[in-house]
């Protein structure tokens, strides 16, 4: 079998119907797109496989990280609002901003999760012989490549630490919790992290991106 010809798979209807949807910032998918990923034949990617491998031996029985980890996988953006701001004076402006943010940034990710197709780690690690058996996950079902938890970690910690300065440190602590728990649970290789913060530095610079929530 050819490695390089295997691929995550087709989107399921939700996702379809994101990658159907028009969106301001599809100005920077022509870009992006041209951002890919090692081969999965490769020793780059034999590489990142090895050290996911060496991440899961690392993480295993630490109920206190794998229990934070798995709250991110799941509720990502509840844990930038509740997680954050419940009982805040704003609480409920917060929460419209995140759902805001969310939609106008989530079609760009999966359009170009799409495009690139990159299986999951353990889709590869199969035809590998690795030891590598990702965590449980209930956000994982969607090509690798880029991460959206980074993604969207990335994006709205600089939205929402803009508006409130005061809590920009810790949210930058969790967005970095959050890119490292995607390679420790087995889900990502690094360069999908790297390349997901790569993605939403643009979505930052974009014009009307940053004249939208005023950054």
């Amino acid at each position: 079998m050819n490695l390089d010809e295997i691929t995550f798979g087709n989107p399921n209807k939700e996702q379809l119907e994101y990658i159907k949807k028009t969106n301001y910032l599809d100005v920077l998918f022509e870009e992006l797109s041209t951002y890919t990923f090692p081969k999965n034949s490769s020793d780059a990617t034999k590489e990142e496989l090895n050290h996911i491998v060496d991440c899961l031996k690392e993480i295993e029985g630490n109920e206190e990280y794998l229990k934070r980890y798995k709250t991110y996988d799941a509720h990502l953006k509840k844990y930038f609002t509740d997680g954050i701001f419940k009982g805040h004076e704003n609480e409920t402006e917060i929460k419209q901003l995140v759902d805001s943010v969310m939609e106008d940034i989530k079609p760009l990710l999966i359009k170009l999760k799409y495009h690139f197709q990159r299986p999951r780690p353990n889709q590869l690690a199969e035809y590998y012989k690795l030891k590598l058996f990702p965590y449980q996950s209930i956000s994982a079902d969607s090509p690798s490549f880029p991460s959206g938890h980074a993604y969207q970690g990335r994006i709205l910690t600089e939205v929402i630490g803009n508006l409130y300065p005061q809590t920009y440190s810790f949210m930058e602590r969790v967005f970095n919790d959050v890119s490292y728990s995607r390679v420790f649970m087995g889900l990502h290789y690094q360069s999908d992290v790297d390349v997901a913060i790569f993605c939403a530095d643009k979505v930052l610079s974009n014009k009307v991106f940053k004249e939208k929530y005023k950054l």
